[in-house]
């Protein structure tokens, strides 16, 4: 549960049944429901990830942990009630090796583990790719705008998820993402094709939802996008 000041102005998380959120339009609570698939293929995946990261942070060495922390007061990141603050080495660390660690368990990946926090400059955010049904919408097409803005190296990785197709009227998903692709090198590797035949293939004028993120040899993400388009 998260409270914002003594005066409960704003507040996140659940309390005793009920459900503290946010949207749009602003505070509000609702009853709190228990998830109707509590196991799937796509949380397996991350809870695998989440059980491998803690082992792999007690691993590191001390000097890697306070780089982390000092990684952390560096980039100090918003709360979801929009107060910034560091978010803590350990969560760092996860930030940058959940999504990796992810596709690795899910997809067949070989991604590395980003033992240490990114040095440098920061990766220039790159434009998201492009996104298209082909195939009689049997398949979603996804080029990337320019190989040449992603770092060339097989621990950078463009990962894909999508929505459950949803009606045209459907601005936005509500619902469980499915990590579907994750590209290593985009730079050489700068199109993808997924094959979404079965429950995944959207009909005619069905809204259809595609989140890409980009993360470069460091765990650093780059681009992290949504995008709805209307299946033809």
């Amino acid at each position: 549960m998260l409270f914002l000041s003594h005066i409960l102005s704003a507040c996140s998380g659940k309390l005793n049944g009920s459900v503290f959120s946010r949207n749009r339009g602003g505070q509000y609570v609702k009853t709190w429901v228990s998830p109707d698939q509590t196991s799937t293929t796509e949380r397996e995946a991350v809870w695998d990830a989440m059980a491998a990261i803690g082992p792999r942070w007690a691993t590191i060495t001390d000097a890697q942990r306070q780089a982390w922390s000092a990684y952390s007061i560096k980039h100090k990141r918003a709360s979801r009630l929009g107060v910034t603050r560091p978010a803590g080495g350990f969560q760092e660390f996860t930030r940058a090796n959940i999504t990796p660690q992810q596709a690795n368990n899910l997809l067949g990946n070989t991604f590395e583990w980003r033992d240490g926090p990114p040095t440098g400059a920061q990766t220039a955010p790159v434009r998201p790719p492009t996104c298209t049904l082909i195939d009689g919408n049997a398949t979603l097409h996804i080029v990337c705008p320019s190989s040449t803005q992603y770092e060339d190296s097989d621990d950078a990785g463009l990962a894909i998820w999508i929505g459950t197709p949803s009606p045209a009227t459907r601005l936005r998903f509500y619902g469980n993402w499915t990590l579907v692709a994750c590209t290593a090198n985009p730079h050489d590797n700068n199109t993808t094709d997924v094959d979404l035949t079965g429950p995944q293939m959207p009909a005619s004028g069905q809204s259809f939802f595609i989140r890409t993120r980009y993360f470069d040899s460091k765990g650093r993400l780059a681009m992290r996008v949504t995008q709805r388009i209307l299946a033809p």
